[in-house]
């Protein structure tokens, strides 16, 4: 388990959707093989913009057609508009 090889590291889970972080926490977001089970992809997408401060960076890598993809947020929002994910 993580915890165990990094102990020195806050571990915090909770669903992508809707966390308890703070706004405006983080420096960077990325998301490694998870992008394609979120129920809701824009408000998840949402919710990474909302705890970022300053500039977008969101990095998001998934299955695209069988292979494995760097997703840019412009092409997420896109896809989660196109396939009803958004609200």
């Amino acid at each position: 388990m993580a915890r165990d090889i990094a102990p020195e590291i806050h571990w915090h889970e909770s669903s992508a959707e809707q966390t308890a972080l703070l706004d405006r926490s983080f420096d960077a977001v990325l998301c490694s093989l998870g992008f394609m089970f979120f129920a809701d992809k824009l408000r998840a997408l949402r919710e990474m913009r909302r705890v970022l401060e300053g500039e977008v960076a969101v990095r998001c890598q998934s299955f695209v057609d069988g292979d494995v993809t760097v997703m840019e947020p412009d092409l997420l929002v896109a896809t989660g508009r196109a396939t009803g994910q958004g609200r």
